[in-house]
């Protein structure tokens, strides 16, 4: 009986050892499946926070990026704006500069012409005065150009210095002594050609052929009727010209057919006048090409022309 009831005491052992051990494998179950749970939970909410995480760097990136080109697109229109800005106020300033230098020239040609007419008269004055100095023992000196058209020293320097330099070479060349002398008197080179049959007269005859040119003057745009006329007249008005008149007229330019001095530059007058409001688009030898972009200059000269005859 003591075998029997040890051995009851160790079944009862063991049972309670199973169970004990059964109770610790279902507490490890329910552990495993809590830590599962979590660990799932911790995966989604990773998944999220990256999702997240990731919109709000692709949000911050966009902006970033459109911001860039925002402001890309602001300088690149203030470099165009300065860039157009800079090229109006070099072309304002290149045009007053060769408007300046148009309008010396057109002087310079005014002055060359009065000082052909001055010597013109002089020669024809040159006869009576050669025998008046002949009878008082003295020798006749002819006039020359260098003379007439250069007020100013030879050596001082001045803004037309190359232009009596030419002058002077061509006074040194040898005169024409059969059609440019009268009475015996030699005339200054160019002056006894401009009126060959009054022995350089110019109250009794115009200019020759060789002292007139014709510019054709093509006008953009064609204008109207009224306004074409206009500007004929303004030109018409300009020093050293002696005639204009109406070439052919097109849908986008017409042409005047302009006579005047040989001397008168066509494009220092008419960017004397109209200054800005002319663009030149080609210039040949017989020729000139103009854009003209308002009429303000050619209605104020018209205006100044009443006053002159109203004064």
């Amino acid at each position: 009986m003591p075998v029997a009831s040890e051995s009851e005491r160790e079944q009862a052992r063991l049972a309670e050892e199973i169970e004990r051990r059964n109770a610790e494998v279902e507490r490890l179950m329910e552990e495993r499946d809590r830590l599962r749970e979590e660990a799932k939970t911790i995966v989604a909410e990773a998944n999220s926070t990256a999702e997240g995480v990731i919109n709000e760097a692709n949000a911050a990136a966009q902006g970033v990026i459109s911001e860039a080109n925002a402001r890309a697109a602001r300088l690149v229109a203030e470099a165009q704006q300065n860039g157009e800005a800079m090229v109006n106020r070099l072309r304002d300033e290149a045009a007053a500069i060769v408007s300046r230098a148009l309008g010396d020239l057109t002087a310079l040609e005014a002055t060359i012409s009065d000082a052909l007419q001055a010597a013109a008269r002089a020669s024809v004055d040159e006869p009576a005065a050669a025998g008046r100095l002949a009878s008082e023992g003295e020798a006749p000196r002819a006039l020359t150009l260098q003379e007439e058209a250069s007020p100013e020293p030879a050596g001082e320097p001045g803004p037309f210095q190359w232009l009596r330099t030419a002058l002077a070479g061509r006074d040194a060349s040898p005169r024409k002594e059969s059609s440019d002398t009268a009475g015996g008197m030699p005339f200054p080179d160019g002056v006894a050609s401009l009126h060959p049959e009054t022995g350089g007269d110019p109250a009794q005859q115009d200019s020759s052929d060789e002292d007139i040119f014709v510019t054709r003057l093509v006008i953009h745009p064609s204008f109207t009727a009224d306004e074409r006329h206009q500007l004929q007249e303004r030109i018409r008005g300009f020093t050293g010209i002696q005639r204009t008149s109406l070439g052919a007229v097109d849908d986008d330019f017409f042409e005047l057919l302009v006579t005047h001095q040989l001397f008168t530059s066509m494009l220092g007058s008419l960017l004397t006048a109209a200054g800005e409001h002319i663009r030149l688009i080609a210039r040949h030898d017989d020729s000139l090409e103009i854009e003209v972009t308002a009429l303000d200059w050619v209605r104020e000269g018209a205006v100044e022309a009443g006053r002159g005859l109203h004064g």
